[in-house]
Formats: C-alpha cells, sequence, structure tokens
C-alpha cells in the first residue's frame, strides 16, 4: 500500500478514492486529507498532480497502512479475500470480518500483468486475480473455510460448478489449485469492491514488493499445433488423421493462422479489440464476436476462444475435412473441441450434405 504509484489520470483517481472511501469509518479528517484530490475530479480543471496532491495522496495511503485500518490475523475470527483485475494489474486484500457488516485489512497485495497476462480475456483476469489472492496469502488461507469475494459473475458459476470441458488448459489447473482450498466464492458488485478495485489499477511493478511474482504462475502459451496432439490422446483416429494432416501441411499453424487473421475483414478488428479493449456497445457485423468478448484472448496473434483458435474465413474449409465420418453430432462435436467461428454448426452440416466420405 504504500509504494502504490499515484494515480496518472482521473479514471485511477477515482478507483483510488473508491478504496479510500470503502474505509471511511477509519479515517479521520478524510474530506480535509483528500481535498487536493477532489479538486482533480472537476470536470472543468485540468490535471495537474501536484506536490499537494502528492502529500495527500502518501498521507492518506500511510493511514491505510497503519493500525487504524489493519488488524493482526486471528485464527478465531472469520476470513474474507477481495480480489480484482485491472487492465494493467491485479489486486487482492486480505481481511477479517469484525461483525456488523465491518471489515478490517490484514494485508494488501498487487502486481503488474505481464505483456503475455494483457492479452488474456477478462474472464481469464479475473481468474489470474483469485488466484494470485490464494498464492500471496496461502499460508493465511489454506486448511480453513474462508469467504473470497469477485465483481466478476461468470467466474463465481464456473469455481462453483467445477465444469472443465471445454475450457483451456490454463484455467483448468488453475480449477485444480482453487479446489484445494475451502474457499465460497460470492459475487459483489464492483461498487462494493473498491478495496481491490483501486490495487489492480495501481499495481506495483512486476518484481516489486509483492514477492513471488511470477514463478507461481509459469504460463505455457498455447501452441496451436498442440489440438493434433490433444486429439490423439483421446484416441479418435477419424478427425486425428485429418487435423494432423490439415496441421503438419502448415495450414493451420499458429504463423499461418495469425497472417490470415490479420488479413481478414471481421477477424483482424475482432483481434485489434481484444488487444486494445473492446468498445461500450456492440459493433455493427461483429455481434457474434461481442456475445463472447469477455472470453476471447490472444495467444501468438491468433484470436482463441478458451482453448478453441477463432480460424479465419480462408482456412475453415480445410479445417473441417476429415478422411472418416461418424455422424453429423459427432462430427460438430470433435470439431468445437479445437476450433470455432460463427455458423460454424451450419457449416460442417453444409459439407457434410457434398463431402463424399459423408
Amino acid at each position: 500500500m504504500r509504494d502504490a504509484p499515484a494515480p496518472t489520470n482521473v479514471k485511477e483517481l477515482q478507483s483510488f478514492l473508491g478504496k479510500v472511501n470503502f474505509y471511511d469509518r477509519f479515517l479521520p479528517n478524510r474530506a480535509t486529507i483528500l481535498a487536493p484530490l477532489y479538486v482533480l475530479l472537476q470536470t472543468t480543471n485540468k490535471w495537474d498532480w501536484n506536490a499537494h496532491c502528492q502529500s495527500a495522496f502518501q498521507t492518506i495511503k500511510d493511514t491505510l497502512a497503519s493500525d487504524t485500518v489493519l488488524v493482526h490475523y486471528s485464527l478465531d475470527k472469520p476470513l474474507v479475500s477481495s480480489v480484482d483485475a485491472g487492465p494493467d494489474g491485479v489486486g487482492a486484500v486480505l481481511a477479517h470480518e469484525m461483525g456488523a457488516g465491518v471489515e478490517r485489512r490484514i494485508a494488501y497485495a498487487s502486481r503488474t500483468l505481464t505483456a503475455a497476462e494483457r492479452n488474456y480475456a477478462q474472464f481469464h483476469k479475473e481468474m489470474l486475480a483469485l488466484k494470485f489472492g490464494l498464492s500471496k496469502f496461502h499460508q493465511f488461507l489454506f486448511g480453513r473455510p474462508f469467504v473470497a469475494y469477485t465483481d466478476h459473475r461468470p467466474l463465481v458459476g464456473l469455481v462453483k460448478n467445477q465444469t472443465p470441458v471445454g475450457l483451456c488448459d490454463r484455467v483448468v489447473r488453475w480449477l485444480l489449485t482453487i479446489g484445494s482450498y475451502q474457499m465460497t466464492l460470492r459475487y459483489r458488485p464492483g461498487s462494493k469492491n473498491a478495496n481491490a478495485d483501486m490495487l489492480s489499477r495501481l499495481p506495483l511493478p512486476a518484481g516489486g514488493a509483492t514477492g513471488e511474482d511470477c514463478d507461481v504462475f509459469s504460463h505455457n502459451i498455447y501452441d496451436i499445433e498442440q489440438s493434433a496432439r490433444t486429439v490423439q490422446t483421446q484416441q479418435l483416429p477419424d478427425f486425428t488423421a485429418r487435423w494432423v494432416t490439415v496441421t503438419e501441411s502448415g495450414l493451420l499453424s499458429a504463423s499461418a493462422v495469425a497472417e490470415h487473421t490479420a488479413s481478414d475483414p471481421e477477424l483482424s478488428r475482432v483481434l485489434q479489440f481484444v488487444q486494445n479493449g473492446w468498445p461500450k456497445k456492440s459493433v455493427p457485423g461483429l455481434e457474434k464476436y461481442w456475445g463472447k468478448r469477455l472470453e476471447l484472448h490472444t495467444e501468438k496473434n491468433c484470436v482463441m476462444w478458451g482453448d478453441r483458435v477463432v480460424v479465419p474465413s480462408v482456412l475453415r474449409a480445410p479445417a473441417l475435412k476429415h478422411r472418416l465420418h461418424q455422424g453429423i453430432v459427432r462430427t460438430k462435436r470433435l470439431a468445437r473441441l479445437h476450433i470455432w467461428w460463427p455458423n460454424i454448426n451450419e457449416q460442417i452440416e453444409n459439407l457434410i450434405s457434398t463431402w463424399e466420405i459423408c
């Protein structure tokens, strides 16, 4: 908390003040101390982070890191963990429930995202934040029940149901780790999760005071060629044979898919939105992707939906061809394990109606 960097724009300042408001009952003279910061929120004023702002910022941070807000860890009090993921970092807060809706902090943690993690879908970032909080506070959390809060509702359903079918390897590994904790994950709206939100938007730089930064999160960059190996392990010779042939020919290599993605009228726009952020409203012509925008991410400049490759239009016909046929339903299921694009089921049926082996 003491090392958290100063805000650089109004949005980051609002996130910081949201955290301060979360603890307002423990901060005497809060309004007086923060007066220079509230001036910056006025739309008529130009952003000017001066010495008075820095002094107020540091004073309130020192208060948040003092015994006015913090308490010692206890085995007798209920534990609460709050996590959040921002565009550049993840944050986590460990606290005790003191009764009457009061939470007192035990510790704070944050870190910046790596270059690869910034390409994650928002769903993956939120799950990474949860994983980060568990790893950072492992010695306090493991072996005892606790409640964790996230402002990402889909994550609650996934962790509760533990359904890894169709998910990418990274998420499955994280689910296995999360499952070893006696945790109840609950949804908390972003406005009430400001304590963790501030940490994710003003994270410590990688390698800073967070300690175990990246060794806990050794991510294997997904290789599209791995799809062939994955199918082989499932003993599906019909689709395996065709998939390996297409892959070895280079048609579905990561470099080939990335090249055609960059030139594809639709996917090139999707790639930019996934990497740089989606607009607030649906984009005309990309409605099918808009519905999955929180689950899309990129690997090697290829668009991915979970563990599936979003195939550019030029490569879709070769990707669907197969040597043996086991029925429409099974063919659809096998294809959906590894590839996706809008209306893929319809194209599979059209292919089956014209493909000789079918």
